[in-house]
């Protein structure tokens, strides 16, 4: 099956995307303990799935502290630049270019009463900018016979450029995850946990529109992501 017909739980939640079937819920490894995939054969309990299930658990404290700080960079240096994508008949273009891309984080457990009450914390932002650029472009009549001029290559009209015009784009993501895990004794356990990635975005209104957009009014902006919390308790009788 595809990607958008599986299941994906983390800590115990179905955080599968209710709109198009995607992970609605992304977290970066540092923060995963286990990750179990599940390709067929499973139980009733991990039912509506047509294709398999992406079972994930995030990491928990221990009687010792631990943890980590990391950080990523990617510069737009290292990025080949983007490609316009040619277009039958059409005279404006567009293309995205990334200018940086970071992700700095840390994460950290422990015992909070030892051998009875645990916690783990973990806090990563990742941050992205681009530039969008927006092309006008004119049709080549090279033999100014009326007919404009085809790329061999392509078989595209061949366009030569007329003006253009660059919007940035940023992209903020904050994944977060917070867990408490307690024993009252050997039989009874419970666990309290919290995880998400909100996110918000600024970036052009369609500026492949016929109109110039207007800089001061051609950005819109956008909160996604999500943020989940989930309890579970565990008891042996007898």
């Amino acid at each position: 099956a595809t990607d958008l017909e599986n299941t994906y739980i983390v800590e115990g939640i179905n955080t599968t995307d209710t709109g198009y079937g995607g992970l609605a819920t992304n977290l970066p490894n540092e923060f995963i303990q286990e990750t179990e995939v599940i390709t067929g054969g499973y139980n009733a309990e991990y039912g509506r799935a047509t294709g398999g299930i992406v079972n994930v658990v995030t990491k928990q404290g221990s009687n010792t502290v631990h943890g980590s700080v990391y950080g990523y960079y990617k510069p737009g240096a290292f990025v080949a630049g983007a490609n316009v994508i040619p277009r039958e008949g059409g005279s404006i273009d567009h293309k995205e270019d990334l200018d940086y891309n970071y992700d700095v984080g840390a994460e950290v457990g422990g015992p909070i009463i030892k051998d009875k009450l645990w916690f783990h914390v973990g806090f990563n932002p990742s941050v992205s900018h681009s530039t969008f650029t927006r092309l006008v472009q004119t049709q080549v009549d090279g033999n100014n016979d009326g007919v404009p001029d085809v790329d061999p290559n392509t078989g595209f009209t061949i366009h030569a450029p007329v003006s253009q015009s660059t919007y940035p784009e940023d992209s903020k993501t904050y994944f977060f995850t917070a867990k408490i895990n307690g024993a009252i004794n050997e039989n009874n356990q419970f666990q309290i946990s919290a995880f998400g990635s909100p996110e918000n975005s600024s970036a052009p209104i369609s500026a492949t529109l016929t109109r110039n957009p207007d800089p001061a009014q051609a950005m819109y902006k956008e909160d996604l992501g999500a943020s989940d919390g989930s309890a579970k308790s565990t008891s042996k009788l007898n």
